[in-house]
């Protein structure tokens, strides 16, 4: 059975860490996102976390906000599964209500198992 982790970290903290965290010197990993929008499901999209990205953007009152994103790549045989160009239909970027992340690696620090 494979290893599995769970986690909480602020969205600030995750996306600061991202390649850190990711970058095994050997490519960024795959991930399956599960896609849903106006309480539908919008297929699984196979792909690449190229690059995790925090973007000053202006918010509601004229304040400051962040916009955190990724950029994604896909290989030939990860657009048959569903291509990005679909899921965002000939855009740069789409916004959806819930995206689900299962990504193949992270490197996180072992914890130190107590001594009996």
């Amino acid at each position: 059975r494979p290893f599995q982790l769970e986690a909480t970290q602020p969205t600030s903290e995750w996306f600061k860490n991202f390649t850190e965290l990711f970058d095994d010197e050997k490519g960024m990993p795959n991930a399956a996102l599960t896609i849903v929008h106006d309480d539908i499901s919008r297929d699984v999209v196979v792909s690449v976390f190229a690059e995790g990205y925090i973007k000053d953007t202006e918010g509601e009152g004229g304040g400051v906000g962040q916009t955190y994103g990724y950029k994604l790549e896909q290989s030939t045989s990860q657009e048959s599964v569903m291509s990005l160009e679909a899921l965002m239909d000939g855009g740069d970027s789409v916004t959806l209500d819930h995206c689900s992340m299962f990504i193949d690696q992270v490197r996180v620090p072992l914890c130190e198992q107590p001594q009996i």
